[in-house]
């Protein structure tokens, strides 16, 4: 299993860059982890192709109340081991509806709106919490 957080938007320098590679490097101790921004949706969806889990973040998604709750999809998620995992960021106006009846999943990590580089940093930090709260680890607490 393979997990990949895609995102669309440019790749200019980003502040918050250094962040997202830490947690993104804690996490491929534990799960291989591919980051990747396109500059549209059509090629991002073309990237994603067939055979893996679509999980899309939406703000209309299956609201994620809580690190324990996002920890559960997770181990969810693992479960179905052997099956490459791709967690999905929209652009500023969002997902469109062709690309939104493709999801298996839709999750929002928030009711609010988050420029797609700082919902790039909270998806990867919980990613990251959720495997420490499915292994016990005490970076939770």
């Amino acid at each position: 299993m393979k997990w990949f957080v895609y995102s669309v938007g440019h790749e200019k320098a980003d502040p918050l860059d250094p962040l997202v590679q830490e947690y993104a490097a804690r996490i491929a101790r534990k799960v291989p982890l591919t980051l990747k921004v396109f500059p549209d949706e059509a090629r991002l969806d073309r990237a994603i192709g067939d055979g893996r889990v679509r999980v899309v973040l939406t703000e209309h998604g299956e609201p994620l109340v809580s690190s324990e709750k996002f920890a559960s999809r997770i181990g969810q998620l693992l479960a179905h081991e052997g099956r490459d995992v791709v967690f999905v960021i929209g652009g500023s106006h969002g997902h469109s509806p062709e690309f939104l009846a493709k999801a298996h999943q839709r999750w929002s990590l928030s009711g609010l709106t988050f420029p797609h580089r700082l919902a790039r940093l909270l998806l990867v930090e919980q990613l990251y919490r959720a495997l420490s709260i499915l292994a016990n680890e005490p970076y939770h607490h």
